[in-house]
């Protein structure tokens, strides 16, 4: 804690933080032009249109950026990586103004590998050098991103004016306020109206999954597991996945069941994206949101099955 407090001082000698992009304008572009996408599926839902996604402050440093991003009331942030020349959203943080305190606005933070994983991470004081360098971002990208992303700046001043005047536990270290924060939670318990269940982007690759299951005659205590990973090899499959069931009998779904895999860099919308799910076949992909839908047919699972399939683009 006190390594990371020191580079926050350290951070401050920048002096003020200016309101402007830097690296590479054809990296910078290409942030601009993919955080709208990757966040689109977060706000249809919520009366947002996401084309109002606006996307400001572009840091690049080297395979590594950081991005500002606003719309309605809600403030977040995009950490990126570039992996195999294409850049991904590994780490989102935002705040909701609407639910916040007037002095210090809550947020979360949800990282994916190959950065720390987490599953949601609160912050009291916002995305300040210390939180983002303590969720694994690099050390070069936070002094840079500090130097001129306003946010930041902002975030790491609110922090020092805090720890200068705050109240210090007996052990000399510094109790940051608890902060209150949205978190989603999908059930594994299958229900016989049809349930939807899914993972932590920290569990599965930085991918998200949902499954929606149509209704069924599932004996109580019914319970389904998902799982998934980026294949390793370059020329293998795009994604696999896993979902298996566990309780006290065969279950029957009806006509309805989905899965949803959201890819956490831009899918080429010229392509086609398909399942293959063992003992079901092939199954295309409807592209929306840069997340894929796929119908599942109706089907059975037996205590203990897992089907498993891959998804591959042509």
């Amino acid at each position: 804690m006190r390594a990371l407090l020191a580079i926050v001082l350290v951070l401050f000698c920048f002096g003020t933080a200016r309101a402007d992009d830097v690296g590479a304008q054809r990296d910078v572009t290409a942030i601009r032009s993919a955080v709208p996408v990757l966040l689109h599926r977060l706000y249809y839902e919520r009366n947002y249109d996401p084309s109002q996604i606006v996307v400001s402050d572009i840091v690049v440093v080297g395979d590594a950026a950081l991005a500002n991003w606003h719309i309605g009331s809600h403030d977040g942030i995009v950490a990126m990586d570039r992996i195999a020349g294409t850049w991904w959203d590994l780490l989102e943080g935002y705040s909701d103004r609407t639910s916040a305190t007037p002095e210090h606005p809550s947020w979360w933070f949800e990282g994916a590998p190959p950065w720390r994983a987490l599953s949601y991470n609160g912050s009291y004081f916002g995305p300040t050098s210390a939180r983002l360098l303590s969720l694994g971002l690099p050390m070069h990208l936070v002094a840079t991103a500090a130097a001129h992303n306003p946010l930041i700046a902002s975030a790491d001043d609110a922090e020092h004016r805090y720890e200068s005047t705050a109240r210090r536990t007996h052990s000399g270290g510094i109790v940051e306020p608890n902060v209150d924060r949205e978190v989603i939670y999908l059930p594994a318990n299958v229900t016989q109206n049809g349930s939807s269940h899914g993972g932590n982007r920290s569990e599965t690759g930085g991918y998200e999954i949902v499954l929606v299951l149509a209704p069924n005659d599932a004996p109580a205590g019914t319970r389904v597991a998902i799982d998934g990973s980026r294949p390793r090899a370059p020329a293998a499959s795009l994604y696999n996945l896993t979902f298996s069931f566990t309780g006290s009998g065969t279950v029957t779904f009806g006509a309805g069941s989905r899965v949803n895999v959201w890819f956490p860099y831009i899918l080429d919308t010229r392509k086609r994206y398909t399942l293959s799910l063992a003992g079901h076949g092939s199954l295309d992909a409807d592209l929306h949101d840069n997340t894929l839908t796929f119908a599942l047919p109706d089907f059975s699972a037996r205590p203990n099955e897992t089907f498993k399939g891959s998804i591959d683009a042509r």
